[in-house]
């Protein structure tokens, strides 16, 4: 069964509700890879974005309920591109350094390489993991190749 989602986008955000299964993190990813070519954004900075938020709509997915909406919300804030992903699931992201051999696990450590901040907050029900891009740097602000 394909993922079920609904979403709208205005000049500045996008909003989507994503149900889990199969497409669900496709969706996000060429949502908001779509989005933000929209707005400007360069190719670079666009495969930044789709691959972090494949990270956090993936994890979101495969930690939480299977059942559960995972919600996500896109802006423009003060020169960077912001995602924030809403779900229900109880664990907290760690950055880990993995060794070179390890198979996984290295998920919040490419959010943490690639995008110019990021978080995660507690909310009633779940937590929020967001991320900000800032346009034309990679890799903790420095400049893109």
């Amino acid at each position: 069964m394909g993922a079920a989602h609904s979403g709208q986008s205005s000049a500045a955000h996008l909003h989507l509700v994503l149900r889990g299964g199969a497409g669900t993190v496709r969706a996000a990813r060429r949502a908001v890879q779509e989005w933000a070519g929209d707005r400007g954004a360069t190719a670079a900075d666009q495969h930044v974005l789709a691959l972090l938020t494949t990270e956090v709509v993936s994890n979101a997915v495969r930690h939480g309920p299977g059942d559960a909406d995972v919600r996500l919300e896109a802006a423009q804030e003060r020169g960077q591109f912001v995602v924030r992903v809403h779900d229900t699931a109880g664990g907290m992201p760690v950055l880990r350094r993995q060794p070179p051999e390890a198979v996984g696990g290295r998920g919040v450590q490419i959010i943490d390489h690639l995008a110019s901040d990021w978080g995660v907050e507690r909310r009633r029900g779940g937590k929020v993991v967001w991320f900000r891009v800032r346009p034309g740097r990679t890799a903790r602000g420095r400049p893109g190749g």
